[in-house]
């Protein structure tokens, strides 16, 4: 007997009339098949994860479907390929220029070891001008992206024209993910953002409750700067949005400093995440050789390089080389069409050449145990991953205030689209 909730997603469809017809018992519901774009597969069964096949499903996180209602990797792999068929990216992030004001240890950018950096992504150093800026984000929001994030290889703040941009990104209608390390952050800077209006999550990389500490990671010896990056992600949540992250990388540096760090920041009801640095093992479990297929990586969005590479995940993009990229079949922002990008963005997880030579090296994708896990973390309440922890805020915000703010962000963002 099979169930097929009249909401199945129209990608589904056509699939499940295939299932229905070989008697397959299956389970597709609203309350887990809507969950696919952030959190697709999850892992119920046991710690067998590269023998016990039978043991993958989708759900919601924190949900666990009884065994027989799992689905195996075949039945996986066709849900999977059938939305991707479907569907196309929700977000992007602008890599636009490689400014910043400090050189964190762990940087592949500006820290200890650029050497990889250096010798393959040179080309990666550059500054987009606004109007090329402004063109690439008409192609995205014609491929129907609707989060965008203005990032670097560096500070957001010392792009010549963050707040134009961002002004522009409001018009289109998109929302902002906003990133900062916090140096630069004032109250005059809250107050523009909160003008724009199209803030709905921000995260400062902060790395250290105390100046010695922050100092060591950073390597900025200018004790004002740290006090803006401590008071950023209050600033945040007094003008900007209530759904705001502060960010720790742990190293030899500050690793002391964990525990203090979210004593200071779980009780004042920010979320923390706490990520190892990325030469570290940081006691994950890996699977080097995986059978998961590509098309199952939980990365959604496109990452623009500053030269127009258009890279699938964030993984891939401190593993792509200048040597590989025909290869790789890599598009480029400035020639492709929308379509083109719409349908190579599609066709990317089924490629089996960017599979074997990117996605079998990043951490994301080998480390398929349990993609999100509620966990314990440090003594408080945290949900794991991928290769990041994120820790919860003791004080969750009521029902009643998440309907107003969803309310709030709603009408302004309608405002913005009827001027």
């Amino acid at each position: 007997m099979t169930f097929v909730n009249n909401n199945a997603p129209e990608a589904l469809v056509e699939l499940c009339k295939k299932w229905d017809n070989e008697n397959k018992t299956f389970y597709l519901g609203p309350e887990n098949i809507f969950a696919w774009e952030y959190m697709p597969v999850d892992y119920t069964g046991g710690e067998s994860i590269s023998k016990d096949l039978g043991s993958w499903s989708i759900h919601t996180t924190g949900q666990t479907l009884p065994l027989h209602l799992n689905l195996n990797k075949d039945e996986i792999t066709e849900i999977a390929t059938a939305f991707r068929q479907k569907s196309y990216p929700k977000s992007a992030q602008l890599f636009l220029s490689d400014r910043c004001c400090s050189s964190c240890i762990m940087c592949p950018y500006h820290g200890e070891d650029t050497e990889y950096f250096d010798k393959y992504l040179s080309s990666y150093k550059t500054t987009v001008t606004l109007e090329i800026a402004k063109q690439w984000v008409d192609k995205l929001c014609d491929i129907g992206i609707k989060n965008i994030s203005i990032a670097a290889h560096g500070e957001t703040l010392m792009l010549p024209y963050w707040e134009e941009l961002m002004r522009y990104t409001a018009e289109k209608g998109l929302t902002q993910y906003f990133i900062t390390n916090g140096m630069f952050f004032t109250e005059e800077v809250a107050k523009k953002l909160k003008e724009i209006g199209n803030v709905t999550c921000a995260e400062v990389s902060i790395h250290g409750t105390d100046f010695e500490t922050w100092s060591s990671v950073t390597r900025i010896k200018n004790k004002k700067l740290f006090d803006n990056a401590i008071n950023a992600p209050f600033l945040l949540k007094k003008h900007v949005t209530d759904n705001v992250y502060v960010a720790f990388v742990k190293t030899e540096k500050n690793i002391h400093n964990l525990k203090t760090f979210l004593d200071f920041w779980i009780p004042k009801s920010f979320n923390v995440t706490v990520l190892p640095r990325l030469e570290e093992n940081d006691n994950f479990t890996y699977i080097n050789n995986s059978f998961d297929p590509p098309i199952l990586c939980a990365d959604s969005g496109l990452n623009i390089a500053p030269n127009g590479d258009i890279l699938p995940c964030s993984g891939g993009y401190r593993l792509i080389t200048e040597d590989n990229k025909n290869s790789l079949g890599i598009l480029n922002i400035k020639s492709a069409s929308s379509e083109d990008i719409l349908q190579y963005w599609r066709n990317l997880f089924n490629n089996k050449i960017f599979c074997e030579k990117i996605c079998k090296h990043c951490k994301r994708y080998q480390r398929k145990g349990t993609l999100s896990e509620r966990t314990t973390y440090y003594g408080y309440e945290a949900i794991r991953e991928d290769i990041h922890y994120r820790v919860l805020p003791k004080h969750k915000k009521t029902f009643k205030q998440r309907i107003k703010n969803e309310y709030n962000s709603a009408k302004k963002k309608l405002t913005r689209l009827l001027k």
